[in-house]
């Protein structure tokens, strides 16, 4: 008989369980990638594991019956991850609550009183869009100032998020898949300002 998790659901009655320890963080953010594994890897053979996490099963990322996984979740909630080992003493269970966050850009959060133009070092938030090969694109800001700092995120059509703190980010993209938004948040010690700019399907396909 083949030494796999199936092995859990013939007589479960059969077995005495044991707890194992989930290694993962308890606070991850939306289209975040977290790493979970089992702290103590002690299974019969490397298929032998099962993780779950109930109504939320796409979160999971990677195959579910090996002794680490990754999560990538696309929305706000509170979940669960379970995990079951086949060991040679029997079955170990665990779980983990995990509290998935909208992600959140914490350079909100550093000035959060209002612009005062007349203080605010940032002159403009223009940039330039340079597409300097098939499906590639580079961002050169107007601004060259050292003391700034730099957030952008790049929005696909399918709803992935590619974030960059370089001063010019490159990102790729692609006919099927389009970059809808490009979100700058340009900082300074004196100020915060944002800039979101849309973009039409037809600007990608245009020649380069």
């Amino acid at each position: 008989m083949k030494k796999t998790l199936s092995l859990v659901c013939i007589n479960l009655s059969l077995f005495a369980f044991a707890q194992c320890n989930i290694i993962g963080p308890g606070i991850i953010k939306t289209n975040e990638k977290a790493s979970y594994r089992i702290e103590t890897e002690n299974a019969q053979c490397t298929n032998c594991y099962k993780w779950a996490i109930q109504e939320n099963k796409d979160f999971i990322k990677g195959d579910a019956r090996k002794s680490a996984i990754d999560i990538i979740a696309n929305r706000e909630a509170n979940v669960v991850l379970s995990l079951a080992v086949l060991t040679t003493s029997g079955i170990e269970q665990c779980s983990r609550h995990i509290d998935i966050a909208v992600a959140d850009h914490k350079v909100f959060d550093e000035h959060p009183e209002p612009i005062d133009e007349k203080t605010c070092d940032i002159p403009n938030l223009n940039y330039t869009e340079v597409k300097y090969a098939l499906g590639k694109l580079i961002l050169i800001p107007e601004q060259d100032n050292p003391d700034f700092s730099y957030t952008w995120i790049s929005t696909l059509k399918n709803a992935e998020k590619i974030e960059s703190k370089e001063r010019n980010p490159q990102f790729s993209y692609s006919d099927e898949n389009p970059i809808e938004t490009i979100q700058l948040v340009l900082s300074s010690k004196k100020c915060t300002k944002l800039s979101i700019r849309t973009y039409k399907e037809e600007f990608w396909q245009q020649n380069q």
